[in-house]
């Protein structure tokens, strides 16, 4: 009722969001579907399979988090529970890169020493040297960023008060003190985060610089500061030298390590220093549009931007990156998270599909199968603009014929003739998912099982070769009364639903929390085993889905 009513009433506001998991009926999600196909951008769409097992993995209880509401861009709010209400600091990835070529400065603020001489990158002889100065100006701007937030939760308490706030808040009235005041309720949850923006913009920046300075040579370290020294005007050739070097986005390992270690970075840090602020401060990716703005302090970075532009958005790919078609986006963001790691939050996904891409029962059933492999996946957030280039390439030129045109932007959808230049020619720039996107060759088929790995052993953060306790047992440190049985792909013993168990909810949240698929799957594989043919034009996906039967002994 409340999607057939939005649909009837096509405005920008109120937003509306759709939770989704594994077991999500097919009906609903062809509901979903076709309500996302008008091209509205609603509903952005958050998945129950991620955000319940990390909560929980957190300290929320069982009952406030499965009532979750969705809050903001990508966020997700326990009314009873949450008590942390600062905001957070932000910080620039694309910066951090810029800060390693120049040796902790930045072209827009000339010869002045921002953060520390990381070394002139023009003596540095292998990757780990360059990786290494990155990881330190990283460290360093997550540093200051910590100690703002500590210097906000300290002064929050003398100028702000929200008394009509606490009277709706259970625990504010069991213990009569205010939200804002430096104090843990017992109960509550102090959930915060620090926001990092231009993440693939990051990822593509290094992973062009080490293949194409320090693995292939096709390039020195004095060829490649002397293009962005000069915005790559007269460079064409060393700038599509740059795009041509793995991108993520596609799901390919040499990009999406590199992923994977800034994202690995960003949480140990947290792990560390977040119980000294005294709140759970958390690796979150929701631009809010601020990748833009953010854009305009940080010079050529060397996947091929140029300087001024925009910073890449959320967690999706940089702009024109993503050539191996939607599913593989999805993929580079599986592959770039860690999951054996709960020191992490939101990240916001923007995929952009053509409406032809998703014409008829056809396509509703392409983007049923899409959202499903979303959620088995395990990521966090999906959002999704279908609209045409040019209808947007047309609106920006004459806004008065298109005033109802509705697009989403960052978490949320406006009017897109409303919206400022820069932001207009973001959305523009974004990659449409067609069958003309995909690189020649890909439209050959391919099994991701055969490509994915075994979900149960990325997510244990300890050897897999010899018998795992049961995932209840992991989480709890005690032994648990179900048995195990064996993954057939790595070995890995996962819990045995056959026999009964005290708690059987308990020892589902707790195994998907630890990264396992549940529910578990005897004698298969725990990765990708049963796929669903995606066509996008000519070019036909295996979207995996994990299976969801058990396969029971009779004996």
């Amino acid at each position: 009722i409340i999607m057939r009513s939005k649909r009837e009433c096509p405005l920008h506001y109120p937003d509306l969001a759709a939770r989704v998991h594994s077991r999500s009926p097919e009906r609903f999600l062809t509901a979903v579907a076709e309500m996302i196909k008008q091209g509205c951008g609603f509903p952005k769409l958050l998945n129950d399979d991620e955000i319940i097992p990390l909560h929980l993995a957190k300290g929320a209880p069982l009952e406030d988090i499965y009532d979750y509401a969705a809050s903001g861009c990508a966020e997700i709010r326990m009314p009873r529970v949450d008590t942390y209400t600062s905001g957070h600091a932000q910080m620039n990835f694309g910066a951090a890169v810029e800060l390693v070529l120049y040796n902790g400065r930045m072209k827009k603020y000339g010869d002045e020493l921002l953060t520390v001489e990381t070394g002139d990158v023009r003596n540095f002889t292998t990757w780990e040297e360059f990786w290494q100065a990155y990881a330190t100006q990283q460290n360093y701007l997550m540093r200051h960023a910590f100690m703002q937030q500590y210097h906000i939760i300290k002064a929050r308490a003398q100028h702000f008060a929200t008394p009509i706030s606490d009277a709706l808040h259970v625990l504010a009235m069991k213990e009569c003190v205010d939200l804002h005041q430096d104090h843990h309720y017992e109960g509550g949850l102090d959930l915060g985060y620090f926001e990092c923006l231009g993440y693939s913009t990051a990822i593509d920046s290094l992973s062009a610089v080490r293949k194409l300075v320090f693995d292939d040579k096709k390039l020195t370290m004095q060829e490649l500061l002397d293009a962005l020294e000069c915005n790559f005007e007269g460079k064409e050739d060393v700038r599509k030298m740059l795009q041509s070097a793995p991108c993520y986005g596609n799901n390919d390992d040499y990009a999406d390590s590199i992923g994977l270690e800034i994202d690995r970075l960003a949480q140990e840090f947290s792990k560390k220093y977040a119980p000294r602020l005294g709140i759970k401060c958390d690796f979150r990716m929701v631009p809010f549009t601020s990748h833009v703005p953010f854009g305009r302090v940080v010079s050529a970075t060397p996947n091929g931007r140029k300087a001024r532009t925009p910073l890449s958005d959320g967690s999706s790919a940089s702009h024109g990156a993503d050539v191996n078609g939607p599913t593989a986006v999805l993929l580079s963001n599986f592959n770039s998270k860690n999951y054996n790691m709960f020191q992490r939050a939101a990240r916001l996904l923007n995929i952009k599909f053509t409406p032809s891409c998703l014409a008829g029962k056809e396509g509703t059933r392409k983007l049923v199968s899409f959202i499903r492999a979303f959620v088995d996946l395990r990521l966090w957030h999906v959002q999704f603009n279908v609209v045409n280039r040019q209808t947007l390439v047309n609106a920006q030129k004459d806004p008065e014929k298109y005033r109802g045109l509705i697009v989403r932007i960052a978490g949320y959808s406006a009017y897109f003739t409303e919206l400022s230049k820069d932001l207009q020619d973001d959305l523009i720039a974004r990659t449409q998912h067609e069958q003309s996107n995909l690189r020649e060759g890909a439209s050959a088929p391919f099994r991701l099982s055969g490509e994915m790995p075994c979900r149960t052993r990325i997510a244990v953060p300890f050897s897999t070769s010899s018998a795992i306790p049961c995932m209840t047992a992991r989480a709890y440190g005690r032994r648990s009364s179900s048995r195990a049985v064996r993954c057939a792909a790595c070995g890995a013993a996962i819990p045995n639903p056959r026999r009964p168990h005290r708690n059987w909810r308990t020892m589902r949240t707790n195994a998907l929390a630890a990264g396992a698929v549940w529910p578990p799957v005897r004698n298969r594989p725990c990765a990708l085993s049963r796929t669903a043919s995606i066509g996008i034009g000519n070019a036909a996906i295996l979207l995996a889905v994990p299976a969801r039967r058990f396969v029971r002994d009779r004996r």
